[in-house]
């Protein structure tokens, strides 16, 4: 054992290190990162908005008193058919709503003719 660690290891008041402070960093991907995330709400924000707006243009009424040939049991089993269709080929429910809503508003503009169902 050398002198230096004699007195090192004798001397009861040792250096303490000093304190190192610790800076809170963020990195230049986490701050990319959160700036993305507000403004994809911003944007989804927005496009929901939009669609909403699109929506309240295309609001469906009560069509079935206009339509002459056609009553409300033939539309159910109509839907029927289409649910039926859903089911058979596995497609996605939202295909079966949209199938749904543009047949309804296709009868909400058009007369449709028994001869033509």
């Amino acid at each position: 054992m050398t002198n230096a660690h004699k007195i090192e290891i004798s001397n009861p008041i040792k250096k303490q290190d000093p304190v190192k402070k610790v800076q809170k960093t963020t990195s230049v991907a986490a701050k990319n990162e959160a700036n993305l995330n507000k403004l994809n709400t911003r944007i989804c924000q927005r496009y929901f908005d939009y669609l909403k707006n699109r929506e309240e243009k295309f609001v469906l009424h009560d069509y079935m008193d206009r339509q002459l040939n056609l009553n409300q049991s033939m539309r159910e089993i109509l839907v029927d058919w289409l649910v039926e269709v859903q089911e058979n080929f596995e497609l996605n429910h939202e295909t079966l709503y949209l199938a749904v809503k543009m047949t309804d508003h296709y009868l909400a503009v058009s007369q449709a003719s028994r001869e033509s169902l």
